[in-house]
């Protein structure tokens, strides 16, 4: 069950970084772009003709910031979901109009400066104003560390623009959305993965956890795995420069990475590769070689970075490529 969920979670991720990028949808196009960043909808516009959509997407290691402008319409929840991939989380920020929102029975309204939280799969209904535009921060129940039921608890209610780290975590969405476009894949990352740890602060807030201080071994594989985002375009790139980096031990390391189920070369390559999966299904990268992408993302023997890649995803980069952009060829 595990292997088909990563599949779905990998299929679901390569499909969502097509969506990277603005567009302006049709109807038509709505439902499938909803469809592979969070969960299916059946998409009901009040008038087809006067539909218009438009999706602006950031999207890396599965979260994803989406900026959402659409006419007047509903959306019920299509219960086939996501294909056994695992759940998204939501965290939406009205910034113009009104949505209507059903959440496992429960309804409540958005306003713009409210911020609120759902599981995508138990949405049933949102119903949007004609002039309804929105910030929503996927976030993976992967990359979450917090217990689903603090979701599950904190959902179908707004946190109005006063409330506690509102305020904060609306700021930074607005920021990222305009500054994310400016910046490369590896600091995109880790600027979307710390809007992650503010919205999940914001959940603790709300169910009135305080957080809970990380032992040391924690704390530094968070900074090691953090270094190794932000420095995955280094081709010398090893266990000794994550050492020196931190002043530890090339043993502490280790040590560091077994607890976490894998060594630390085998992070850098799985990293990186996911890395070049992206850059191959971004649109904005059609013209870029495959071998300027190996490069970028690490690899400075290109035939090596075609056998690690087809070893890993089960075909070469430039199938992979053609496979998310079927008018290539």
């Amino acid at each position: 069950m595990t292997k088909i969920c990563d599949d779905a979670s990998r299929e679901r991720e390569a499909h969502s970084a097509v969506w990277s990028g603005d567009h302006d949808l049709s109807v038509e196009e709505w439902g499938p772009a909803i469809a592979a960043l969070t969960t299916r909808f059946d998409v009901r516009p009040d008038s087809a003709n006067d539909f218009h959509g438009r999706l602006r997407a950031h999207v890396a290691d599965g979260i994803g910031l989406c900026d959402l402008v659409t006419g007047k319409h509903e959306a019920y929840h299509d219960p086939a979901g996501r294909d056994g991939a695992a759940p998204v989380h939501m965290l939406s920020l009205q910034l113009n109009g009104h949505a209507t929102m059903e959440v496992d029975g429960q309804q409540c309204v958005f306003r713009p400066g409210d911020i609120g939280f759902y599981s995508a799969d138990r949405v049933g209904l949102v119903a949007s104003s004609d002039d309804y535009r929105s910030l929503c921060l996927t976030l993976p129940s992967n990359a979450i560390s917090i217990p689903i039921d603090y979701i599950r608890h904190v959902q179908a209610r707004t946190l109005g623009p006063e409330r506690g780290l509102t305020p904060a975590v609306a700021g930074l969405l607005i920021s990222l959305n305009e500054t994310l476009p400016k910046v490369g894949p590896a600091q995109r990352a880790r600027a979307l993965r710390s809007a992650v740890d503010l919205a999940v602060t914001l959940v603790l807030q709300e169910v009135g956890e305080s957080v809970v201080p990380k032992d040391p071994t924690q704390r530094l594989r968070e900074q090691l795995f953090a270094y190794i985002e932000d420095h995955l375009d280094d081709p010398e790139l090893d266990v000794k420069q994550l050492a020196d980096a931190h002043y530890v031990s090339v043993r502490q390391v280790h040590n560091v990475f077994r607890g976490a189920g894998q060594t630390a070369a085998e992070r850098i390559r799985t990293r990186r590769i996911e890395l070049a999966q992206r850059e191959l299904a971004d649109p904005a990268q059609l013209t870029v070689p495959v071998g300027q992408i190996a490069m970028r993302c690490g690899f400075a023997n290109p035939s090596h970075f075609g056998n690690l890649f087809k070893e890993r995803i089960g075909v070469t980069p430039a199938a992979y490529r053609a496979s998310v952009h079927p008018g290539l060829g």
